[in-house]
């Protein structure tokens, strides 16, 4: 095989990898996000129900 071709296919892993890592770190922010939203979103009703106990 060719100097060429073994440079070409060490470019292709190289890409196909950055790709693939690039995927599931797409993946595990978008996870966390949603985590944080629905934390966020739990936070926002636990406050809102300890102002409704207080003005009750």
């Amino acid at each position: 095989m060719s100097e060429w071709g073994i440079a070409l296919i060490a470019a292709g892993s190289a890409i196909l990898g950055s790709i693939t890592t690039g995927f599931f770190a797409w993946k595990a922010g978008h996870r966390q996000a949603e985590g944080a939203e629905a934390a966020g979103q739990a936070q926002a009703q636990a406050l809102i129900s300890t102002v409704q106990a207080t003005l009750a």
